[in-house]
């Protein structure tokens, strides 16, 4: 059982073995504040589970007389193998290395941390001996640095797009207006949500940059690369040890409003797949054959990395089903803000404890999966847009399950901005990110619709915002495969 546990700045999710089951039913408070309260626990980020209680997955088994029991306490979960350090928000903590005392910190524990935020905590934690699965320190170089991002694709042999590089406005400038590009991507490296990429004809890029001049010369660099016609996959590889591998892909829809239209948000929806559906996956497409080789062969790329010290490492690729090209166009040292709950419901739903625990992943490091996973991003105003006047924990919100299944598909919410008042006796918002919904099926056919669904039934607020295309946007991509 994955539980996502959130302090306002951090993010984590931690594994528990549960040894009751729980379902919730419609319009039972208790039952809706006693799955909620193990769900969402702010208080039990260093739980203590008893050796005793560690279970191999293969031996954990539900009774038919334990299932449908409320857990009302927290007493079962006695202890976890896996503290997660995760970016939540874009803003930057306030936590330090000196506000987070060792003695808070196990060597019997493996730290498990999903993106580049606070490196400082967790380059200390490596340098101390501490067993870390994730992002290194270094990796944000080659996130936030597109020149040396593109200089390790090229000392690889990773395909990526033609380019070339400028230094200053001026120089990106001078560049963009000899370009023979057609269509021109401009990237600036830079960690400010202000200074995003660009795409457009050479000329009018080139204008955009005179017209904005000052907000670009806080950029380190600029890559201007040729535009490249396609559809967008991440792939991300896992690494433990000598061992490479743990493949998964993710095809997201980033922008806010249906239709592919609106601002970038990263992620409102996406599904998420296993190395072991290559197959299942490319019988949905116009041509099996020539998808089976194009994703396998982006694998062949992502173990080319097993040198680089990050257990995990995301590249996103366009790729042209027409010629089989594909581009690395980026990295990222994390699975993806959304796409890291869709995994782990993934693995839950799988019946893979994947504890991040060291004698564990050397004997289990690749499992096998068989479910396509499935996630929607559920928010309020003013997101995506600030606005301080707003206070969303004036939204109250209504939750009647928190989990279901239906046709095959299993559903679950993953409560990110939400808290229960005890004394109000409900839910309300604490964040314009109410919570994402996912679900995990062995066939697409009816996985979208059956979310929806139950995101209807179950969820309510006011002014929920939520993208409701995914059928139809996954219809069209599968097309051009």
């Amino acid at each position: 059982m994955k539980f996502f546990i959130s302090n306002g700045e951090y993010y984590g999710i931690l594994n528990f073995f549960k040894n009751k089951n729980i379902l919730l039913s419609r319009g039972d408070p208790a039952l809706k504040v006693a799955h909620f309260q193990n769900w969402y626990a702010e208080k039990i980020r260093f739980l203590e589970l008893s050796e005793e209680k560690r279970k191999k997955p293969e031996e954990e088994q539900e009774t038919e007389e334990n299932q449908g029991e409320p857990i009302k306490k927290t007493d079962i979960l006695k202890r976890t193998e896996l503290i997660i350090f995760t970016k939540k928000r874009r803003s930057k903590p306030k936590f330090s290395w000196d506000e987070l005392p060792e003695h808070e910190f196990s060597t019997e524990n493996l730290y498990f941390w999903d993106g580049n935020i606070r490196n400082d905590i967790n380059l200390r934690l490596r340098l101390k001996g501490f067993k870390v699965f994730g992002g290194h320190p270094l990796c944000e170089i080659l996130e936030f640095d597109r020149a040396v991002a593109k200089q390790y694709f090229e000392k690889l042999n990773i395909p990526t797009p033609p380019y070339e590089v400028a230094f200053s406005v001026d120089e990106a400038i001078t560049i963009l207006k000899k370009s023979s590009f057609e269509k021109a991507v401009l990237k600036p490296s830079a960690d400010i949500s202000s200074i995003t990429t660009l795409i457009a004809p050479p000329q009018e890029l080139a204008s955009f940059l005179e017209e904005n001049r000052t907000t670009f010369e806080k950029a380190k660099n600029f890559i201007i690369e040729e535009f490249k016609e396609g559809v967008e996959i991440s792939c991300e590889r896992y690494k433990w040890g000598n061992q490479i591998g743990f493949f998964n892909f993710t095809i997201e829809a980033k922008k806010f409003l249906a239709g592919n239209l609106g601002v970038n948000t990263g992620s409102e929806f996406n599904i998420v797949f296993g190395y072991d559906l290559i197959e299942k996956f490319a019988s949905y497409t116009k041509h099996k054959r020539r998808t089976i080789e194009i994703l396998e062969n982006i694998c062949e790329e992502l173990a080319k990395t097993q040198d680089l010290d990050c257990e995990i490492l995301d590249i996103n690729f366009i790729v042209n089903p027409e010629t089989k090209e594909y581009y690395a166009l980026e990295f990222t040292p994390r699975i993806g803000y959304l796409g890291t709950y869709t995994w782990a419901k993934i693995l839950k739903d799988e019946g893979i404890f994947w504890d991040f625990i060291p004698d564990y992943l050397d004997e289990n490091f690749t499992p096998p999966t068989s479910r396509f996973g499935f996630a929607v991003r559920i928010t309020i105003p003013p997101y995506p847009f600030e606005n301080p006047l707003i206070n969303p924990k004036d939204i109250m919100v209504e939750i009647d399950a928190f989990e279901g299944e239906e046709n095959g598909v299993r559903i679950e919410v993953s409560p990110e901005g939400i808290e229960y008042d005890e004394e109000e006796n409900c839910f309300y918002s604490t964040s314009d990110n109410l919570c994402s919904v996912h679900s995990t099926s062995e066939k697409l056919e009816n996985l979208f619709e059956t979310t929806y669904n139950f995101i209807k039934e179950n969820i309510d607020a006011p002014a929920l915002q939520y993208r409701v295309d995914a059928e139809a946007y996954y219809v069209e991509y599968l097309k051009k495969l």
